[in-house]
C-alpha cells in the first residue's frame, strides 16, 4: 500500500495501527470529525505527503512523524484541538508546510494591523490548495547571514539619506527645532526626550554636525553619561577632552569652572538616566551672557523637569515611515507576494523604533524563504510584541542575534559587550582580543581574516557601528541584549568557544525555532548590574559597593595589582580578571562571599597560588588559569568544587596534581601543564610523582583532556603507562593532548582506547618520541602557532624508521610535524595514502632527508589537501619533488616556506608549476646554494597556473648566490621582500606588473643598483619601494 485516503468518514473515531505499511507514501485524511489520533508504531521513512483537514477532535500527531525523513508536504487545516506535532526543523526534504494561522489575542495591545494584511497571512498559512509556484526549503536550508570573503576593514553602515527614508527627515526636523530654540538667548538648556532607541543619540550627533554649530560655539564636549555614572567619571571624561590632567574630585571641579567660564561651550550629555548636579561636576551655568548651551538626551521626562531643561520629544516613526525604513534594510524581497504580508506586520510591530526596524530588517535582508518569514512573524506576534517595556524590545532584538546562527559570530558579538559602555574599541585590538580568547579557530592568518569578516557581518547586521577612527561601538540597547543573553543558563557557552562544542547550524536553528516565546524569554532582572571595565587601564579595582551589586564583573586587560580583601557578592555569576599582569596575590578571604559564582577567569596573571577559600565557590563551573606561569600548586580544597566542569591549567607550572581532583566528577574539560627541570639538583627537590594512580579514570565525564609535561621528566616516564590505561577507559573523550615517550606506548593506546577505536577522538595532539627541551625552537614561532591551531596533530620526534603506529595515526591527521628523524630520506616513505588529509606539514632538522617526495612515478595524488608546507634545517635537501606527479597533487597548497637548506639550488621546476595554482606565499630564507626559484626544465610550461591572483607574497632573505626568480617571464606578485641577495641584480618586472605589484621591500643599496628590463619603469616602482625593517627579517 502506497496511498491511503480517508474522506468524509463521519463516524470514524480511530484507524488501525499503520506500522505495517512501510511503503506508504501518501496519507490523506479529510473531514473525519470524530477522529482523535493517527496511530503508527514504527518508522514511516517512505511517507512523502501528509494532508489532514477538518478533523476537529484530532489532538496529537505522534512521534512517528519525526521518522518520516522523505516528507515533502505537510498540510494541517481545521484541526482546532491539535496541540502537538513533532519538531519539523530537521526535515531536509520538506518543501510545503501549511497550517492554520494562530488566533490573534488582545489586538488592542498591539500596533494596528490592517485586516487585509491579516487575511493575506491567513491565506498563506492556512491554504489547503497545492502550491505550484514556489516550494519551501527545509528549515535546515534557511540561508544564514553570509560572511564576506573580503578581509578589508569593515564597512561603515549609516542610515540612508533623506531622499530615501523619512527617518532621516525626522531627525533633521528635530535638529531644526533645537536650533530654533537656541536662537532665543534665554533658552540655553534643552532636553531631547523619548523612549529607548527612538533615535535620540542620532539627533544629538546630527545636531553637532550641523554647519551652524561650529560658528555658534568655541568648544564642543560630548559625554555619554550612561546608567552607572558618577561625578568623577563625568569630570574625567570632560578633562580628557580638554587635554587636562586628572586631579582630585574637588580640584577637578574648580579647574573645570575656571577653564569653561568665559568660553562659549556646548556640552552634550547623552544617555542621562537621572538628574545631575552640574555645578558639582564643575559645569558653569549657561546663559545669554556667556553664550554656552547644554543639550541632553534622556528617556525620562522627569530628568528634564528636575534639571529645568526645555523638553523636545522625539516621537516614534509612523507606520508608513517604519515601513519605508524596513524596506530599505530588507531589499526587494519584500515585494514577493507570499512575503509581503508577513513583512508588513513585522515592520509595524517594531513599534516605530528606528533601531528595532533597522536591526530586524537587516536580519531578514535578502531572505526569500517564506518559512523563515513565517517564523519571524510568529516571534513578533508573541507577548513581547506589545513593546511595553525595555525587556520587550530586548526580546525582539534577540531575533537578530538568533539569525546570526554561526557560533563564532555570536561569541564575538557578546564579547563586544564586555567593554566599557559606549567605549570605542579599536578594530585591530578587538581582533587580537578575539584570537587571544580562543573565539576564532584556524591558523593565525585565517583567524585574522575570519575576525575581520565577523566584524563586517556584525556591522552589516547593525549590531555594531563603526566610528571615524577605525573603531567599533555598541549602543546601550544592543549591549543590554548581549548581557541578557549572557545571563541565561547557557549564555556562558558563548564566552568560551575553546571549552564547549560549537553549536551546529542545524542544532542551533532547531533551538531557536522550537522554543516557545515564554521559554525563550530574555530579560535583565531589576537591580541586576554589570561592571564592564575591560581594557580601561584601571590600576585600582572598583569600589566594594559596586562589587556587591553586580551579577557580572569584567575587569580583563587592566593594570590591577590588588583586589578587595573580602567583597560581598551574593549575586555574582561571572568574574573576568584575565591579563592583569600585575596581579600577584589573591586575598585569603576574597572568595568568602561569592556563593553563586559560576565562571572565574584568572588567566595570564602572575599569581603563585590560590587561597584555600576557593572551596567556598560551591557553584563554580568554569575555572580558567591558563598561562599563569608562576602558578606551581593547587590547594587540596579544589576538590570541594563539585560542580566544576572546566579546569584550564595550560601554561602553568604545577608540581603535583592533588588527589582531590578525582572528586570532580562533572569535569568535562581538563588541561594541565607540569613543571620540570633539566637541572638535576632542582629536579630532586620536586615531588616524586606527577599524578597518583586512579585519579584520571575517576573523571569519567571528561570530553577534553590535555596533559603536558616537561620533556625528559623521569616522573612522567614512570607513570605514563598506567595513565594510558586510565585514559583509555574514558568513553566520553573527544579531545586529547598527550606525550608518548616511546612509540610502543602509542601502540598501547591505539589498542586500548575506546575513544580511538570507536573513532570518537575528533581532536588530538600527540607528541611521540624522546622530546628534548629547547631554549629556542629553530622553527619560527608563528609557524608552530599555526601548527598548534590545527585539530589533529602528530609530532614524531627523534624517531627512526616508520613505525606502524605512526602510520596509523598519520592517516587521520590534519597536521604532521616530523622533528629530528634520524634515517628517513623522503617524507613520501611514510605512505602517500597516509597523508591525504594533511593540511599542515613541518619537516625540521632531519639530516638524511634529500627530497620531500621521491619516486620515479607516483601512482596516487600527493598532498591533495595540504595548505602549509614548512621545511627547516634540512642539511641534505636537494629538491622538493623528485618524480612525476599525478594531477591534483598540491592542489590546495597556499604557503611554502623553505628555510636553512644549504644544498638546495632551486625550489620548483617549471614543469611543476601547474600543481601550485593556489600558492599565495613563497618564503625562501637562508638557503646558501639557491640560485633561482624556478628551474626551467620544460620551456613550454605556461606561467598562467602560477601568475593568477592567488600569488601574493615572495620573500627572499639571506640568499648569497641567488640571481633570478627564473629565466624569462616571472610570475605576478603583490608583495616582494628582498634582503641580503647581493647577486640579485636584474628585476624582471614589465608594464603588466604595474597592475599587480603593491609593494617592494629591500635594502637601499640593492634597490639603487638594480638593472631594469624597462628602465622607465623604475620611476613608477620607486613609489612602491620601502626599506626592509628588522621585523621583516
Amino acid at each position: 500500500l502506497e496511498e491511503l485516503k480517508l474522506r468524509g468518514c463521519a463516524n470514524l473515531s480511530s484507524i488501525p495501527d499503520l506500522k505495517g505499511f512501510s511503503s506508504l507514501r501518501i496519507l490523506d485524511i479529510l473531514d473525519c470529525p470524530e477522529l482523535e489520533t493517527i496511530p503508527i508504531r514504527g518508522r514511516c521513512s517512505s511517507l512523502e505527503k501528509l494532508h489532514v483537514s477538518s478533523c476537529p477532535k484530532l489532538s496529537k500527531i505522534g512521534d512517528w512523524l519525526s521518522t518520516s525523513t522523505s516528507l515533502e508536504e505537510l498540510k494541517l487545516g481545521g484541526c482546532a484541538n491539535l496541540s502537538f506535532i513533532p519538531d519539523l526543523v530537521g526535515f531536509s526534504s520538506l518543501r510545503i508546510l501549511e497550517e492554520e494561522a494562530e488566533e490573534e489575542t488582545k489586538p488592542s495591545q498591539r500596533p494596528e494591523i490592517s485586516k487585509t494584511v491579516l487575511n493575506e497571512i491567513e491565506e498563506i498559512s492556512s491554504s489547503h490548495e497545492t502550491e505550484s509556484e514556489t516550494s519551501l526549503p527545509a528549515a535546515s536550508q534557511i540561508p544564514e547571514l553570509t560572511v564576506s570573503q573580503s578581509v578589508e576593514p569593515p564597512i561603515e553602515v549609516k542610515i540612508k539619506g533623506p531622499s530615501q527614508t523619512d527617518a532621516k527627515a525626522n531627525v533633521e526636523r528635530t535638529v531644526l527645532k533645537i536650533l530654533e530654540l537656541l536662537s532665543n538667548d534665554t533658552i540655553r538648556r534643552i532636553g531631547v526626550c523619548g523612549t529607548g532607541k527612538v533615535g535620540k543619540t542620532t539627533v544629538l550627533k546630527a545636531f553637532i554636525d550641523h554647519p551652524q554649530i561650529n560658528d555658534m560655539f568655541d568648544l564642543i564636549i560630548w559625554v555619554t553619561v550612561s546608567k552607572y555614572w558618577s561625578i568623577r567619571k563625568m569630570q574625567d571624561e570632560v578633562l580628557r577632552q580638554l587635554s587636562t590632567d586628572f586631579k582630585a574630585e574637588s580640584e577637578n571641579r574648580e579647574e573645570l569652572l575656571r577653564y569653561l567660564e568665559g568660553r562659549k561651550f556646548l556640552l552634550v550629555l547623552d544617555d542621562v538616566w537621572e538628574s545631575i548636579d552640574l555645578e558639582a561636576v564643575g559645569i558653569p551655568n549657561p546663559s545669554s551672557e556667556n553664550g554656552s548651551a547644554i543639550i541632553l538626551a534622556t528617556r525620562n521626562l522627569k530628568v528634564c523637569d528636575n534639571m529645568r531643561f526645555i523638553n523636545i520629544e522625539v516621537g516614534t516613526l509612523s507606520n508608513e515611515e517604519a515601513w519605508k525604513l524596513f524596506c530599505e534594510q530588507v531589499g526587494r524581497v519584500v515585494n514577493i507576494p507570499r512575503i509581503l504580508p508577513f513583512a508588513r506586520v513585522i515592520a509595524e510591530r517594531c513599534g516605530g523604533l528606528p533601531l528595532l526596524v533597522i536591526v530586524t530588517g537587516r536580519a531578514l535582508s535578502g531572505e526569500e524563504n517564506v518559512f523563515a518569514w513565517e517564523q519571524a512573524f510568529k516571534q513578533f506576534s508573541g507577548p513581547c510584541g506589545d513593546l511595553r517595556s525595555r525587556n520587550d524590545i530586548i526580546q525582539l532584538l534577540k531575533f537578530s542575534f538568533d539569525r546570526l546562527q554561526v557560533h563564532d559570530i555570536q561569541s564575538c558579538f557578546l564579547h563586544c559587550a564586555l567593554f566599557p559602555e559606549d567605549q570605542e574599541v579599536n578594530i585591530s585590538e578587538f581582533v587580537t582580543y578575539c584570537i587571544e580568547e580562543g573565539l576564532i579557530a584556524g591558523n593565525t592568518a585565517d583567524a585574522y581574516k575570519r575576525s575581520h569578516e565577523i566584524i563586517t557581518v556584525l556591522i552589516r547586521a547593525f549590531l555594531l557601528e563603526t566610528t571615524s577612527n577605525s573603531s567599533i561601538i555598541m549602543h546601550d540597547m544592543i549591549r543590554d541584549l548581549a548581557l541578557a543573553i549572557l545571563l541565561q543558563e547557557k549564555g556562558s557557552q558563548f564566552l568560551f568557544r575553546a571549552y564547549s562544542k560549537p553549536v551546529s547550524r542545524e542544532n542551533h536553528s532547531s533551538l531557536v525555532l522550537r522554543e516557545s516565546p515564554e521559554n525563550n524569554r530574555l530579560f535583565i532582572p531589576d537591580g541586576c548590574q554589570f561592571i564592564l571595565r575591560g581594557g580601561s587601564r584601571l590600576t585600582q579595582p572598583p569600589s566594594v559597593e559596586e562589587w556587591g551589586k553586580s551579577s557580572m564583573i569584567f575587569l580583563m586587560d587592566n593594570n590591577l595589582s590588588a583586589l578587595p580583601e573580602s567583597p560581598s557578592c551574593p549575586g555574582l555569576l561571572t568574574l573576568f580578571l584575565q591579563r592583569n599582569f600585575r596581579l600577584r596575590v589573591i586575598p585569603m578571604s576574597f572568595f568568602d562571599c561569592m556563593p553563586c559564582l559560576k565562571v572565574l577567569n584568572l588567566s595570564n596573571t602572575r599569581i603563585k597560588s590560590l587561597p584555600r577559600t576557593i572551596s567556598k565557590l560551591v557553584s563554580l563551573e568554569t575555572l580558567i588559569l591558563r598561562h599563569c606561569e608562576r602558578l606551581s600548586m593547587l590547594p587540596s580544597d579544589i576538590g570541594s568544587l563539585k560542580l566544576l566542569q572546566v579546569l584550564d591549567l595550560r601554561g602553568t607550572e604545577i608540581n603535583l596534581l592533588p588527589d582531590e581532583i578525582g572528586e570532580l566528577s562533572y569535569l568535562t574539560y581538563f588541561d594541565i601543564c607540569f613543571y620540570g627541570s633539566i637541572n638535576r639538583s632542582e629536579h630532586l627537590k620536586l615531588p616524586q610523582g606527577l599524578i597518583s594512580s586512579g585519579i584520571i579514570s575517576r573523571l569519567c565525564a571528561l570530553q577534553s583532556l590535555g596533559i603536558r609535561v616537561f620533556p625528559g621528566d623521569e616522573r612522567w616516564d614512570k607513570c605514563v603507562k598506567s595513565i594510558i590505561y586510565e585514559v583509555s577507559k574514558l568513553t566520553e573523550l573527544t579531545s586529547l593532548s598527550f606525550y608518548f615517550p616511546e612509540v610502543e606506548l602509542l601502540e598501547l593506546f591505539l589498542q586500548k582506547s575506546a575513544a580511538w577505536i570507536d573513532q570518537c577522538l575528533t581532536e588530538y595532539n600527540f607528541v611521540v618520541g624522546h622530546d628534548i627541551k629547547r631554549i629556542v625552537s629553530r622553527v619560527p614561532q608563528y609557524v608552530e602557532l599555526d601548527y598548534d591551531r590545527t585539530s589533529q596533530r602528530l609530532r614524531f620526534v627523534n624517531g627512526e624508521k616508520i613505525p606502524d603506529a605512526i602510520a596509523k595515526v598519520l592517516a587521520y591527521c590534519s597536521a604532521f610535524y616530523l622533528d629530528h628523524h634520524l634515517d628517513v630520506i623522503s617524507i613520501s616513505k611514510f605512505g602517500i595514502a597516509n597523508m591525504n588529509k594533511l593540511k599542515h606539514c613541518i619537516v625540521s632538522e632531519c639530516p638524511t632527508v634529500k627530497a620531500v617526495l621521491e619516486d620515479k612515478e607516483f601512482t596516487e595524488v600527493v598532498f591533495p589537501c595540504l595548505e602549509h608546507l614548512n621545511l627547516h634545517y634540512l642539511w641534505n635537501l636537494e629538491c622538493i619533488c623528485n618524480g612525476l606527479l599525478p594531477e591534483g597533487s598540491f592542489a590546495m597548497l597556499r604557503i611554502l616556506y623553505v628555510h636553512a637548506c644549504p644544498k638546495l639550488k632551486y625550489v620548483l621546476k617549471s614543469s611543476m608549476l601547474r600543481f601550485f595554482s593556489k600558492l599565495e606565499e613563497l618564503i625562501v630564507d637562508d638557503c646558501t646554494a639557491v640560485e633561482k626559484i624556478i628551474l626551467d626544465d620544460d620551456m613550454t610550461t605556461e606561467l598562467s597556473h602560477m601568475s593568477g591572483s592567488s600569488f601574493k607574497r615572495l620573500t627572499l632573505h639571506y640568499l648569497p648566490v641567488f640571481e633570478t626568480i627564473r629565466e624569462g617571464v616571472w610570475p605576478s606578485f603583490e608583495y616582494i621582500s628582498v634582503y641580503y641577495c647581493p647577486n640579485f641584480k636584474k628585476i624582471n618586472l614589465d608594464s603588466k606588473s604595474k597592475n599587480t605589484l603593491k609593494g617592494i621591500k629591500g635594502e637601499k643599496d640593492w634597490w639603487d643598483s638594480l638593472e631594469w628590463k624597462e628602465p622607465s619603469l623604475s620611476i613608477h616602482f620607486n613609489d612602491l619601494f620601502t626599506l626592509v625593517s628588522e621585523d621583516d627579517i
